[in-house]
């Protein structure tokens, strides 16, 4: 089995592919930017992990916040801001609309909107960062209760 981080990573993954904007333009912890095919298009990445100690130091357990990071990017030479705004609404009506399995809760962290100027058309993205809070057993990150 893979570590439940990994599985949250897949599950948001699976819920970004189909989505109006985007379709299967969906693509998992990229390192190299994306064509111009691939746009619109959608990274989905996990990035900072923390536990919080005093939540189950005693019983055996690692109460986890995960962050996992969906940015949204589309090329447009109008109209890019509501573009990627309708894109972040897609994300996070997938996002919410599901159960994902381990998960306890999931918060909207912050969204941050950049364009890049410089190139023939603009290139933006919108970076959403959800806080996802899960829990393992000590010893056991492969199964969340």
């Amino acid at each position: 089995m893979s570590h439940v981080r990994q599985q949250i990573r897949d599950s948001f993954y699976n819920l970004c592919l189909g989505l109006t904007t985007t379709e299967t333009r969906a693509y998992k912890s990229r390192v190299f930017p994306l064509a111009d095919e691939n746009i619109p298009g959608l990274i989905v990445y996990t990035s900072t992990e923390e536990e919080n100690e005093e939540e189950g130091k005693n019983a055996g357990f690692q109460f986890r916040y995960l962050r996992v990071i969906v940015e949204c990017y589309d090329k447009l030479a109008a109209g890019l801001d509501d573009q990627l705004d309708d894109m972040a609404a897609e994300v996070e009506t997938a996002v919410f609309a599901d159960d994902i399995a381990g998960i306890r809760t999931i918060d909207l962290e912050s969204t941050d909107t950049e364009i890049q100027e410089g190139a023939e058309q603009p290139v933006g993205k919108i970076i959403l960062s959800f806080l996802v809070s899960y829990l393992t057993r000590e010893g056991s990150p492969e199964t969340a209760i």
